[in-house]
């Protein structure tokens, strides 16, 4: 391999991939970027096994193809702290990859390129097309509640559901539960789940632009997506993920609208009070008003009131309040409603006039 490729260029393309580098495994090959020159082009390669990403670069002159292996952190590391320019990249055959940039040079030890996993074949027979502005905004409206307990594997994963032309994204740990929806233009036939991991739900957030499509790809155990220079790859999660049809509440008559902004404070200036052994805020609920509370026996008491609309009998309801903070915190709209049904039912968050994202609240005994 003999090429020459800017600097920021190779950088952010390194930035792109290393993330999923496993620092961790045992298999010390994991801890390299599998670097291809062909075609004028470098296509740079990671992978854990479980989610793999690829992004391909133009390179500035090439004279020699060719594939290396090079250990990913102290690649990078390397690449950010090389003058602003050109980098002329030459392998040699024992491995080794000299970069240089005007006068400064490093040396890098590499590993046999033939030792590193190969990338799955991505199988393109299902698939559909989003904007990445909009998948990644219902990513990051529904992964905060993605389980991360290793003993609930099929809760540790987001749940992407095609049903009747819509796209679903659902994600819960057992004590609340995020929904978001779309329906899509040219669904593919039949519907269909997939589990994805947690990790490639981050990276995806990560990765994901503002601007132009993503076609994700589909198949029995295998989840791809593909958008600019990038090539997300990764395996799914077997297992059933609980009905959460049956969790969503329907009908309830206990409608609450309230400002966003001080839902948020009150339920914040209340929580302050709280311990980890008592970790419970009342919202009581009266026609035109909202009272927040909570009393700590290791630590005093807590009260903040506010305005809100709503007719009805008065309620009242305990939440842990990080779970109605963390709603609250990716709304965008400046009014929300929370649906009731009575205090030992689940509450339902969701935007107002909004129904494409939706939210479920266990509640605490009071």
């Amino acid at each position: 391999m003999k090429l020459a490729i800017a600097r920021d260029q190779l950088r952010d393309a390194i930035g792109n991939v290393q993330s999923v580098v496993s620092t961790r495994s045992t298999l010390p090959m994991l801890q390299y970027v599998l670097m291809s020159a062909k075609n004028n082009s470098l296509k740079l390669v990671a992978t854990d096994l479980e989610v793999g990403i690829e992004c391909v670069i133009e390179c500035d002159e090439m004279k020699q193809e060719g594939t290396v292996t090079l250990p990913a952190k102290k690649l990078h590391e390397v690449v950010n702290i090389l003058p602003q320019g050109t980098i002329a990249m030459t392998a040699s055959d024992s491995n080794a990859v000299t970069l240089t940039s005007g006068v400064v040079r490093y040396k890098l030890m590499g590993m046999p390129p033939d030792d590193f996993p190969k990338s799955p074949d991505v199988k393109r027979d299902k698939s559909f097309v989003l904007p990445q502005a909009l998948l990644k905004e219902m990513l990051k409206k529904v992964s905060f509640s993605i389980s991360i307990d290793p003993n609930r594997i099929n809760i540790t994963g987001l749940l992407l559901a095609l049903t009747q032309s819509q796209l679903r994204l659902v994600s819960t740990d057992g004590r609340r539960l995020s929904y978001a929806r779309h329906t899509l233009e040219n669904p593919p036939d039949g519907d269909s789940s997939y589990i994805i991991p947690r990790k490639t739900v981050l990276e995806l957030e990560r990765l994901l632009s503002d601007e132009g499509d993503v076609t994700i790809y589909l198949s029995d155990n295998q989840i791809a997506f593909e958008f600019g220079n990038l090539l997300v790859i990764s395996n799914l999660i077997d297992a059933v993920f609980p009905n959460y049809e049956q969790v969503v509440p329907r009908g309830y008559e206990r409608k609450v609208i309230a400002e966003k902004e001080l839902f948020g404070v009150a339920t914040k200036r209340a929580q302050v009070l709280t311990t980890d052994r008592y970790n419970l805020v009342k919202f009581e609920i009266s026609p035109g008003k909202m009272v927040v509370t909570t009393n700590s026996p290791e630590v005093g008491e807590a009260k903040d009131e506010f305005d809100v609309e709503y007719q009805g009998e008065t309620i009242s309801i305990g939440f842990n309040p990080q779970f109605v903070l963390d709603v609250l915190k990716i709304v965008d709209e400046e009014k929300v409603t929370l649906e009731l049904k009575d205090a030992q039912s689940s509450g339902l968050i969701k935007p107002l006039d909004n129904d494409n994202y939706m939210y479920v609240v266990m509640p605490v005994r009071l």
